[in-house]
């Protein structure tokens, strides 16, 4: 069942319609609808025609009416078709239209009497046996149909995944290339599932490149705070290996040495300098204690003395103070080196947390050994202090202590050209990221990626399968297809049977006559497929096309009795099942008839759905009538209501004239066999400013309705059916004049609320504008269409219902004068 049309937006004369869940009632069992001729009714039954699976040219109807605006909503009982899926919609839905005429009887030159569906249930023995063949067929078809179901249902919950983060890290892109059932992959699904998580940061890379480049650079910034140790351990071990005597005699033979290079300019080459000094020191200590005389020259030393054993001891003295220094400034060295190690190691964390981070790994793992460079600086600096405290002895270094200094050094050196390496790499990578369309590869690995995971055994879809879904698949499409060829087949023999029952041509000639239509009969012409109806009249002429030999309501009438039959036999013959799940639409089936047809066919309609003894006490699952004929409709509407089977689930609509709009039934309608009341009421809504009738819309008929309502009010009220001519009904402009002269017999004093008979004769003159031909100018020179004003238009409004008040006063006042005989 079809609940309610929630929206219509661009679709042929539905612009923008939404349900009004205030003032609408979702679809009913039976449903009527009343529109103007253009106000969307053919429109909103080809609607209805689109959601049936009987539509089989469903892709032209779809090109003529839906756009890439087009939005759609219709709510079933199991869905919601929309503009997307309606095309797959298989509703078991008929629908009779000017359509349905083209289609299946006369499109306008050629008759077509088309044949009736393989839904048919007519039969005879050979039909019977094709039946049992095709039931057999159809319950196997329903396996695969369920399999692939199941298959499809299996895929379409993997690429749901797929989707969800695909649009979660990539937007403003669609995933397409879905896998197909049948599709397999020998590729290994973890590997897969890695290769798809790397192009994705490739993708997310792509889009951050600048970023990244300044990340690399802030890598390499790192890698240039890396401090090397810088230590001169060949003056280390000449500070801590020799003795200090050792080195104060070194130095002192540095100064002999320099004294025989004063001498040797003298050329006195027999001074033993070497010897002279150093006795010289003794000698001199000696003589201190001896009244300080120069044991050479017996020269006073008193006052200098201290001063020459001073310089004599310094030699020795100094080396000591120096070697103290250079100890403490090498233990404050090592102590700095120290903190470079630590620096150094937090800069490597913060790299490898940077590398991490743009997925870059090093081949060096470690920087190095830590609790081997830690010992080799402690045993370093023991040395330096056991050299302070007896500096004297002879102390080596391990050469292990240098050779762990050297390794961590080159260890530097092998992590920063590694990792320079590394980003030479990474940059050269982001250059042909730019270059690459990586959402189409991402896009292929997820076919691949959903592929591989649809076919896991735990996804089979036969739990005691050892087979993969797309291996089922394959299956299912290889017999499905086989299976396909010979309902086909079959089907083509069953339509050949049942043409030869020329139950078409039977069914049509019974409610032809049902209809009233006696005076012909038509056959199928069954070996041709386009102009294949005869006809026979009771005079014995046979005509061969529709064209001239029908009128244009026997042709609606013909096609209707089509119509009925094609549901008779598809739906009703041989069980009712289907019946029960069917819809009717029907839209305007008495165009062109007369009066006592379109109540034969209110009958019809109502006898053949609800009345048929094929399907005892069933009814359709629900049906649409549509028509612009208000006499045809609340005759039908009666007759409905009255129906014990419908009780009271018969709801009736009206089609809004120009705003094409599903709506409310006016009021002026609701009671009425005829739209004088509804006219009027609407001339009444614009003149009283009502916000449901705009100016926009109200400009296009509310003139019309001025006219169409005083000339039915004048009419009556006149008593005038003909004009003086006596041929034609009269006019708006003929009743106007007719009504001035009856002015002539009122009494001038009469007035009806401010309105005497003079205001209504300026009234009836100005309205007279509405019917005059030349106030609308020359048609054959018209460029564009000149609307009343909205302010003119609702003071004819006014005009037109002070003019009716006034007439309906002064008849009433004239039937109470009336004196009984």
């Amino acid at each position: 069942m079809i609940n309610r049309i929630d929206k219509i937006k661009s679709f042929g004369c539905f612009e923008d319609f939404v349900w009004d869940d205030v003032s609408l009632k979702d679809f009913n069992r039976a449903n009527i609808f009343y529109g103007y001729n253009g106000s969307g009714k053919t429109t909103l039954s080809n609607l209805f025609f689109l959601t049936s699976k009987y539509c089989l040219n469903k892709d032209s109807l779809i090109n003529e009416y839906i756009t890439d605006n087009t939005n759609l909503s219709i709510k079933t009982e199991s869905n919601s078709i929309t503009q997307r899926n309606i095309k797959d919609s298989v509703l078991n839905l008929y629908v009779f239209n000017s359509k349905f005429i083209t289609d299946h009887i006369y499109d306008g030159t050629k008759s077509n009497l088309d044949s009736f569906g393989s839904e048919a249930n007519l039969t005879n023995d050979k039909i019977e046996s094709i039946d049992d063949r095709l039931k057999t067929l159809r319950i196997r078809k329903n396996q695969f149909i369920t399999w692939n179901s199941d298959l499809n249902r299996c895929l379409d919950s993997i690429w749901k995944v797929c989707q969800d983060e695909f649009n979660d890290k990539i937007t403003g892109k669609r995933l397409t290339q879905k896998p197909k059932n049948s599709d397999t992959s020998l590729n290994d699904f973890e590997t897969v599932k890695e290769e798809l998580r790397k192009l994705y940061l490739d993708f997310e890379n792509s889009q951050t490149t600048e970023k990244i480049s300044e990340g690399l650079e802030n890598i390499k910034s790192k890698i240039e705070e890396f401090k090397f140790l810088d230590i001169d351990f060949e003056k280390i071990k000449i500070n801590i290996e020799n003795e200090i005597n050792q080195t104060a005699k070194e130095k002192t033979e540095e100064r002999i040495n320099y004294l025989k290079k004063q001498i040797l300019k003298t050329q006195n080459t027999n001074v033993d300098v070497s010897s002279w000094l150093y006795s010289g020191k003794q000698l001199l200590k000696i003589s201190k204690n001896d009244e300080s005389i120069c044991p050479l020259c017996e020269s006073n030393l008193t006052e200098n003395i201290d001063n020459i054993i001073n310089e004599y001891e310094a030699y020795f003295s100094k080396g000591l103070v120096e070697l103290l220094k250079y100890i403490r400034e090498t233990e404050q060295l090592l102590k700095s080196q120290m903190l470079n190690v630590k620096e150094n190691i937090d800069s490597k964390k913060d790299i490898d947390a940077l590398l991490k981070a743009y997925d870059l790994k090093p081949l060096v793992e470690k920087l190095f050994d830590k609790e081997t460079i830690n010992k080799a600086f402690v045993s370093l600096t023991k040395l330096l202090t056991d050299k302070k405290t007896s500096y004297n002895s002879n102390l080596k270094i391990d050469d292990s202590i240098q050779a762990t200094f050297e390794n961590y050094n080159e260890s530097l050196k092998a992590i920063k050209v590694e990792i320079d390496n590394a980003i030479i790499k990474e940059n050269k990578r982001l250059e042909e990221l730019l270059e690459r369309k990586i959402t189409d590869e991402i896009k292929l690995k997820i076919k691949d990626f959903a592929t591989i995971e649809y076919n896991l055994d735990t996804n089979c879809i036969l739990s005691d399968s050892k087979k993969t879904n797309s291996l089922i698949s394959n299956k299912v499409i290889s017999l499905q297809k086989k299976v396909d060829i010979e309902i086909n087949l079959l089907e083509t023999d069953r339509d050949k049977e049942i043409s030869k029952l020329d139950a078409e041509t039977k069914y049509v000639n019974l409610y032809l006559e049902y209809l009233g239509i006696t005076d012909f009969a038509i056959k199928k012409v069954k070996d041709k497929t386009t102009d294949n109806i005869s006809i026979s009249y009771k005079s014995g002429i046979k005509k061969s096309s529709l064209k001239y030999s029908l009128s244009d309501g026997e042709k609606t009438a013909l096609a209707f009795s089509f119509f009925l039959s094609k549901i008779r036999v598809e739906q009703l013959e041989g069980g009712a099942e289907n019946y029960e799940n069917c819809i009717i639409v029907i839209d305007d089936p008495i165009s062109s008839l007369d009066e006592n047809r379109l109540f034969q066919t209110a009958n019809l309609i109502d006898t053949f759905f609800f009345f048929n003894d094929l399907s005892e006490s069933k009814i359709p699952k629900q049906l649409f009538l549509l028509s612009h004929n208000i006499t045809f409709l609340k005759y039908i509407s009666n007759i409905l209501k009255a129906n014990g089977l419908l009780e009271k689930n018969v709801n009736e609509y009206f089609i809004a004239p120009y705003k094409n709009a599903i709506a409310k039934v006016p009021n002026g309608l609701k009671n009425f066999t005829n739209t004088y009341l509804q006219k009027l009421d609407e001339i009444i809504k614009f003149k009283e400013k009502n916000d449901t009738l705009e100016y926009e819309h109200a400009k296009k008929f509310i003139p019309n309705y001025i006219r169409i309502v005083l000339e039915t009010f004048l009419a009556f009220k006149l008593a005038i059916v003909k004009d003086e001519g006596g041929d034609r009904l009269p006019g708006l402009n003929y009743l106007i004049g007719k009504a001035i002269n009856e002015l002539h017999n009122v009494d001038d004093s009469i007035k009806i609320g401010d309105i005497d008979k003079k205001g209504v004769e300026k009234r009836l003159m100005h309205l007279k504008k509405i019917a005059d031909t030349e106030s609308h100018g020359s048609l054959h020179k018209l460029e564009a269409i000149d609307y009343i004003s909205d302010s003119e238009l609702r003071e004819y409004c006014k005009f037109t219902l002070q003019i009716i008040g006034y007439f309906d006063e002064i008849h009433f006042k004239r039937v109470k004068g009336l004196k009984t005989v």
